[in-house]
Parts: C-alpha cells; structure tokens; sequence
C-alpha cells in the first residue's frame, strides 16, 4: 500500500513540475507581450529574461497564489507579471547606462 501512495505522490509531482513549466512560460509570455506592446517604435533594447530571473518570480507567484487562494488568483499573477516587467525594465535601463 505505502508504494501505491509513493507512487501516486510522485506521478502528481511530475505533473506538477510540468504545469509549473507552463505556468512559467506564460508569465514570461506575458510581460514580454507587455514589454513589446509598450515599445513599438521606440528604439527599445529588448530586455532579457534570465531563467534565474523568472525562476524567482515563479516562486513568488506560486506563493501569493497558494497563500491568497483563488479570490486573489488574477491580482496575484497581474503583480507576479508586472514586477517581471519593472525589472526586467531595469536590466535594460541598466545595460544602458553601463554602455
């Protein structure tokens, strides 16, 4: 019985790993989509987003998300996409002015 629950636990863990994958593209997808939609036509450096980078703001999301529930589902992912955005924002203002 113990190997039936082991197993179980970890066919959801490689499922959840899988969705946190997706759930961390479309974060990234997102805010570049912002990113662009702000910068048409502008001469804007295309900012970078580090896997280290979304990697941090995964978690942070993740956490809002299963600290708030889902009454604050769509407010948590707004504000895990729009710090992805301010810093990646200053990564380029920064590789600006060290140029």
């Amino acid at each position: 019985m113990r190997e039936k629950h082991l197993g179980h636990a970890v066919s959801l863990a490689t499922i959840l790993l899988s969705t946190r994958e997706q759930f961390a593209r479309a974060l990234r997808d997102a805010a570049m989509a912002s990113i662009k939609a702000r910068s048409r036509g502008a001469g804007f450096d295309q900012p970078i987003i580090s896997r280290y980078f979304l990697e941090s703001h995964v978690d942070d999301a993740l956490y809002l998300i299963g600290r708030d529930g889902v009454d604050a589902l769509e407010s948590n992912v707004r504000f895990a996409v729009d710090e992805m955005i301010r810093e990646a924002l200053e990564n380029v203002r920064l590789r600006r002015t060290d140029n």
